[in-house]
């Protein structure tokens, strides 16, 4: 039985005053469990969200009727007399610490989030990494899908709270005129098909408003050279809400009341980090492309072919200001490995939720650079395949690209591959279809066994290409071999971690594997 479960009954006694509730809705987003749960005599309690994690403990957030947030941290080690006052510590990613004021349940601890706590929620809606500090312990969780589950909880409150204000039965939710998971049938006379292209225009016009807004920004450039775009969103939103809610209105108008709110917080969410990608692309790539000063930013050494020359590696220019990248821990104690060239000119490095790092070894030759956390630490590793890649070999690509601009969460890719050397026939690179971006350098790429098989190096500049040969190619990327890697950890007293391949793994248990291992390096160059 999971965690979620047997705390949940818990969360209820503090908010509520009940141990028991019933559930009028249960669902799973992003990972996160969620239901909407009512007392015994049917009055709403709130939303709830709680996820397990592998260092045993759980996380729970909900939304109550009243419209404050909770907060649960839980687990079998935490023992306390019930309801004692006790201090949580919140801390996203490199942000700003919060201090929040709980309360035992026993086996966790409860805080309300008041409303002048309202910025950490825009923290964890784009961060990726949260620390939870509470009884001097520190427990680190992955924020993968808490921003679509943070919207989705608030919605869910919101409308069972209009439901009970307007006298609905909750016993309707179930009907087609209501919200459920996945949609419903529209309810206005209209088939699916007319709905849609009915409520079409009103999404277009919300995510234009949006982009060109984003566009407007005087912080944009500055913005994108950094690899944070998508931190100009949110007062984008604010300016275009007359077009968001014209938006809402008409899913409500064209399908059923509450459905407005449901895709906004939901599938419209999820999916407008990617529409502004592909809105906002070439005026990214301009900026990124320019810099300050022809400077380069988080971006692997890229390869523009001149005919009729080979292609060569471009060498990137002397940086200054913030530069960020991937990286991957090959011991347990947070021994890290990333690219040479993602700390260039850096004294120092950030391993982004972890904090400051020494940079203890670099081989520019190879490209390769060793980190290590200062005051140390207690990570995942990577595993070495003992087993060489094979050509056509399918393997996944893991980083973290252009930081917040995609959702400044980690990225996972995937490709074949095409071949077993490099730019020039180098045979200590392999090249994949994988896609990669500019912040993936140094990341680690894995077999279907979760296991190194490289480190993502460059790609080819497609524009440069383009520009020299009439061509423009396709997904050709470059990874440092993982025996490269090895062995410059072993010239640095390091024994890499290796295994045989195992049974093949799924891609989302792949993508959870690298999770435990893969960070984002940040780099200030004065």
């Amino acid at each position: 039985m999971k965690l979620v479960a047997l705390f949940t009954s818990l969360l209820l006694l503090i908010v509520s005053g009940v141990a028991q509730a019933r559930v009028l809705r249960s669902e799973t987003v992003s990972g996160w469990d969620v239901t909407a749960e009512t007392t015994d005599d049917g009055s709403f309690i709130g939303c709830f969200a709680g996820a397990d994690y592998k260092s045993g403990y759980t996380l729970q957030f909900a939304v109550l009727k009243s419209g404050n947030w909770a907060f649960v941290i839980s687990g079998r080690d935490i023992r306390l007399p019930d309801k004692k006052a006790t201090t949580i510590g919140l801390r996203v990613g490199a942000g700003r610490p919060w201090t929040l004021e709980g309360k035992s349940t026993g086996r966790g601890i409860f805080a309300i989030i008041s409303g002048a706590n309202e910025k950490l929620f825009e923290e964890l809606r784009i961060g990726y990494l949260l620390k939870v500090y509470f009884l001097d312990r520190e427990v680190p969780f992955n924020l993968d899908g808490t921003s679509n589950m943070l919207n989705y909880i608030s919605s869910c409150a919101g409308y069972y709270t209009g439901l009970e204000q307007g006298g609905a039965l909750y016993a309707d939710t179930a009907s087609p005129a209501t919200p459920a998971a996945g949609g419903g049938a529209p309810t206005s006379g209209l088939s699916e098909q007319q709905a849609r292209s009915a409520v079409v225009p009103y999404i277009r016009a919300a995510t234009d408003c949006i982009a060109e807004q984003m566009a407007n920004d005087p912080r944009f450039d500055s913005f994108a050279i950094e690899g944070r775009v998508m931190s100009l969103m949110l007062d984008a939103a604010k300016i275009c809400q007359p077009k968001l809610n014209a938006m809402v209105s008409a899913h409500d108008r064209y399908y059923y009341p509450g459905k407005g709110r449901e895709f906004l917080s939901g599938a419209y969410a999820e999916d407008l980090p990617r529409a502004l990608n592909e809105r906002l692309k070439a005026r990214i790539e301009r900026a990124v492309a320019r810099g300050p000063a022809g400077t380069s930013y988080g971006n692997a050494p890229t390869a523009a072919p001149a005919s009729p020359e080979p292609p060569q590696q471009q060498v990137p220019a002397p940086r200054v200001g913030t530069s960020f990248g991937s990286g991957f821990f090959v011991r347990y104690d947070g021994t890290g490995l990333t690219n040479a060239h993602v700390v260039e000119g850096c004294r120092s490095a950030v391993i982004e939720g972890y904090g400051e790092a020494r940079i203890m070894a670099r081989d520019k030759t190879n490209d390769l650079a060793l980190l290590q956390p200062i005051g140390g630490l207690r990570t995942g590793a990577a595993q070495f395949s003992r087993r060489a890649v094979k050509l056509g070999e399918f393997v996944y690509a893991l980083g973290f690209p252009l930081s917040t601009f995609v959702a400044n969460g980690l990225n996972f890719t995937g490709g074949s591959v095409s071949s077993l050397s490099g730019i020039d026939g180098d045979s200590r690179q392999l090249q994949m279809s994988a896609p990669i971006q500019p912040g993936n350098s140094g990341g680690p790429v894995v077999n279907t066994s979760a296991q190194l098989v490289g480190i993502t190096v460059s790609h080819l500049n497609e524009f440069a290409t383009l520009e020299k040969s009439g061509s423009l190619p396709q997904n050709m990327n470059y990874a440092i071999r993982s025996d490269i890697a090895a062995s410059f950890l072993r010239a640095n007293g390091i024994e890499p971690l290796e295994a045989e391949p195992t049974t093949k793994l799924a891609p989302e248990e792949i993508a959870a594997a690298g999770r435990e291992f893969t960070f984002q390096v940040k780099c200030k160059v004065e």
